[in-house]
């Protein structure tokens, strides 16, 4: 999936119901969200707004920067076992390790 400059935030769960779903690229011009081992993260690494669901890696580490983890962002990851957060999150969505 390809997203334009303007995309500034993902609301939780958007992509529920899209097995296939692997990707987002986003605008080079894009200044507030990046795609990064899996995850839409903002652009400066310090929200976490999802995983995709259908990544086969057993295993996340977050980045140094995360303070956040957006509502439902690891949403139907069971494939997920292990995440690795640095001790600069501060705040956990609703949510976040639902299954």
């Amino acid at each position: 999936m390809q997203l334009g400059e303007k995309v500034s935030s993902f609301g939780y769960r958007c992509f529920t119901g899209c097995p296939n779903f692997q990707k987002v690229v986003f605008s080079a011009d894009n200044s507030y969200l990046k795609f990064e081992d899996g995850c839409v993260l903002a652009k400066d690494g310090t929200v976490l707004y999802l995983r995709v669901s259908n990544t086969a890696a057993p295993e996340y580490t977050a980045p140094p920067t995360l303070a956040t983890i957006g509502d439902y962002a690891f949403y139907g990851n069971v494939s997920l076992q292990k995440v690795t957060l640095p001790e600069t999150v501060t705040s956990l969505g609703n949510g976040a390790f639902y299954q």
